[in-house]
């Protein structure tokens, strides 16, 4: 249809259609927000210069939380960097309310030790933190001897100990153990150092944090660290967890086993593993009444179903809204062959 053919209305709405098109383009492109954080990662000192000093807060952030100070800690432009501090700009303002991720953090994460420097100079109290994330033993011991409290807490409320089990130190975390360090001591979150050593596959560090007595079944917002590491795909340190006496059947916040999160992740191996260790095959979660069965079903992992069956897994078991295994793979016909093959003959009452 032409324009000339259509409606009066069709027409007007169309003209307004474009009239807001074009305004919507012009905010965006006239915008601070967005136009101060693309020059800091171009590395574009004087753009950035020339929008701080017009007005614009260098602290302003995207949708996303990104602060400019971030973005350049993150490239690691030191000169950037220190002119968005000299005008205000906040070190300890993360990419969002939650994540306390922060530019001296995400500078260490990337190895701009330079920049680390600078930062660390205008919030020396981070300092511990920063020392044992990124494995330096000797400024950590110096935090120490001037008597830093060693369970201080920064970035959503870790501490230096946390800081070492996600770098990995296991010196670092056996020094700050020595002199007092908490290993249960936990975030706002719920997370000890065991699950961030467990998150970021610290084998060693998991390993020495448990010999010293870290809580190997504590329930954090992920889990405990066994479901964590479940999670991961880490068979290793789901071995090790295992063998050092995790509890198996612990069921998380959403009260799912290490078996269901198996299950949901469509790891045999790790399956198997817990398995054979003694995780209970028709563990139920408590607001479906659901099994691993029924999570490995509806995903069609015919290998995993295969063998949490061989197991002894109930074919036939009924979750509280009346879902079977059968009628989960009601969509997928290898696996309702696989189900009716073993004995199940509940197609369930879930429409």
């Amino acid at each position: 249809m032409s324009f000339g053919k259509m409606n009066f209305e069709t027409q007007l709405f169309y003209f307004w259609l474009v009239i807001a098109s074009i305004f919507v383009f012009w905010r965006i492109v006239t915008s601070p927000i967005g136009r101060i954080h693309g020059a800091v990662m171009d590395g574009n000192l004087k753009a950035v210069k020339r929008y701080v000093e017009n007005g614009v807060d260098p602290d302003i952030r995207k949708s996303d939380g990104v602060t400019p100070l971030c973005l350049a800690a993150f490239k690691g432009y030191k000169e950037i960097a220190v002119f968005l501090i000299e005008h205000g700009a906040d070190i300890n303002q993360g990419l969002n309310e939650d994540n306390g991720i922060n530019p001296l953090l995400e500078a260490a994460l990337h190895n701009h030790e330079e920049l680390v420097e600078n930062l660390l100079a205008c919030d020396a109290k981070t300092g511990i933190h920063f020392a044992a994330l990124q494995g330096d033993i000797n400024a950590v011991r110096n935090y120490i001897e001037q008597r830093i409290p060693i369970n201080i807490q920064r970035n959503r409320g870790m501490t230096p100990l946390h800081c070492a089990a996600l770098g990995g130190h296991r010196k670092i975390a056996e020094l700050l153990i020595d002199n007092g360090a908490d290993v249960n001591f936990d975030t706002p979150a719920s997370e000890t150092s065991l699950h961030q050593a467990v998150r970021h596959n610290r084998i060693e560090v998991v390993e020495l944090l448990i010999d010293r007595g870290a809580d190997m079944n504590r329930i954090g917002n992920v889990g405990t660290p066994l479901h964590l590491a479940v999670y991961e795909n880490n068979r290793e340190i789901v071995e090790l967890l295992i063998a050092k006496g995790a509890d198996v059947n612990k069921q998380d916040g959403r009260v799912d086993t290490a078996l269901h999160v198996a299950a949901i992740k469509g790891n045999v191996k790790i399956a198997e593993l817990l398995l054979s260790s003694g995780a209970l095959v028709n563990a139920r979660t408590k607001f479906q009444a659901e099994t691993p069965l029924h999570y490995a079903a509806s995903r069609s992992n015919l290998e995993l179903v295969e063998l949490l069956i061989n197991y002894g897994a109930d074919v036939n078991s009924r979750s509280w809204i009346g879902a079977t295994p059968l009628s989960h793979a009601r969509n997928c016909p290898e696996m309702t062959v696989l189900l009716l093959s073993y004995g199940a003959t509940d197609f369930g009452s879930v429409d």
